[in-house]
């Protein structure tokens, strides 16, 4: 399995009531799945923080192997 990160567009951070999407990667095409610790199982999540605030996704393949990244 390929290492699953995120993405977060030119490395942006974010003041405190902005908002960016960020972007699991890695799980595979069409069988991976990705959960974000927002709680959204989606492969890609808008995000407004108001403090300062780290995200973490987990990827699983679908041989179900799973990897994870924090931001």
């Amino acid at each position: 399995m390929e290492s699953v990160y995120v993405t977060n567009p030119n490395n942006t951070t974010i003041g405190c009531g902005s908002s960016i999407q960020l972007t699991g990667n890695g799980a595979g095409g069409g069988g991976g799945n990705y959960l974000w610790s927002t709680g959204q199982p989606t492969r890609t999540i808008n995000v407004s923080p108001t403090t300062t605030t780290t995200y973490t996704v987990i990827g699983t393949n679908s041989a179900g192997c799973s990897d994870t990244d924090t931001v």
